[in-house]
């Protein structure tokens, strides 16, 4: 997959009227995919949490590698 950052403008996160989730599994073995930060979904909670670039905006990269 190609890395395609999605993004937000400064102090402008999409409206969230519900819960939202991304997870990601292996397509074979329909387990989680291992990674060095143990980190196994993003979900609408964490928001305000994330880390956001110096000018506000917030970039979630869905990557191979």
């Amino acid at each position: 997959m190609a890395d395609k950052p999605k993004g937000s403008a400064k102090n402008q996160l999409p409206p969230l009227n519900a819960f939202w989730s991304v997870t990601m599994y292996d397509g074979k073995t329909q387990l989680l995919i291992k990674n060095p930060i143990n980190r196994y979904l993003i979900n609408s909670p964490m928001l305000p949490n994330l880390k956001k670039s110096d000018n506000g905006s917030l970039t979630i990269y869905l990557q191979n590698e």
